[in-house]
């Protein structure tokens, strides 16, 4: 998950620890899970919608997927009802319900930081910010404790999520 506290032009993100700060800011910023620096080692950081959709989150030569990028990649692993565990850490060292791993991705469940400040979801979800494309509205990738892996539509710009960059093609 990224770790990231610069975007790729080199402007310091901010690091919104209060509950206040958190929910009133529409700048990028990101924030850890409890605010403890601990967390960011193995589940990466919790980034706002501002973060995600400025374009200069991910490192120079990389981006976030788009909702077809995933589609490809959920296809390719058998479908919404077999990617999830084979997208999540392997065991259950992170995760309360164990994935597979099958494919290398080894999504780890860094849960959430909502729009009130509040965080939920340590070790039972990893929630993946995408970038918006052919879908109307912003959205997330969830994986849990369920079975399938389901996309939702962004309903708080303000929530806090994990990022995953994937290489930009190369023309």
């Amino acid at each position: 998950n990224l770790k990231d506290t610069k975007l790729n032009d080199g402007t310091t993100l901010t690091n919104e620890i209060s509950n206040q700060g958190w929910s009133s800011t529409s700048s990028p910023a990101y924030s850890l899970y409890n605010n403890e620096e601990r967390s960011k080692i193995t589940y990466g950081a919790l980034y706002n919608w501002a973060s995600a959709s400025s374009g200069k989150l991910c490192p120079q030569g990389w981006h976030i997927p788009t909702d077809k990028e995933w589609k490809v990649l959920i296809e390719y692993l058998g479908g919404n009802n077999s990617a999830e565990a084979k997208l999540k850490e392997a065991g259950n060292g992170h995760w309360i319900a164990s994935g597979i791993n099958e494919s290398g991705f080894t999504a780890l469940p860094g849960g959430v930081r909502y729009w009130d400040g509040q965080f939920d979801g340590l070790y039972k979800f990893g929630v993946f910010l995408g970038s918006q494309s052919s879908l109307s509205s912003p959205y997330y990738v969830l994986l849990g404790t369920r079975t399938n892996l389901t996309y939702y539509i962004l309903s708080h710009a303000r929530n806090g999520f994990s990022v995953r960059c994937i290489a930009s093609s190369v023309p």
